[in-house]
């Protein structure tokens, strides 16, 4: 086995990793099982209709999901690198002469 066939298994084996990792931790955050980190803070305004602890509220769980998202697409992208890596690509030549089609190997 060559060095690049087992660095395209390391690959696969992180990228997928990085892909259980932000699935695992999406699925966590929307069961409840734990807390939304806070980014963004309320600012303290009485009197108003909507409570602004709606909006950070929405805009924090939407910030997670954005960041989730791009570790998922980052363990993508690094998987498919390893794939890559892995597999043989072999290229197939076809010549025609006349009316014949000849493969080249």
């Amino acid at each position: 086995m060559g060095t690049e066939r087992i660095i395209g298994y390391i690959l696969l084996g992180v990228g997928l990793g990085i892909v259980i990792y932000s699935v695992v931790m999406a699925y966590s955050y929307l069961t409840g099982a734990m807390p939304v980190p806070q980014f963004f803070e309320a600012p303290d305004t009485n009197g108003g209709t909507i409570p602004s602890s709606l909006f950070t509220d929405i805009s924090n769980v939407l910030m997670l999901f954005v960041m989730l998202f791009i570790i998922l697409l980052a363990g993508s992208i690094i998987s498919s690198r390893g794939v890559s890596l892995i597999k043989e690509v072999k290229l197939k030549v076809v010549r025609e002469v006349g009316a014949e089609k000849e493969e080249v190997s």
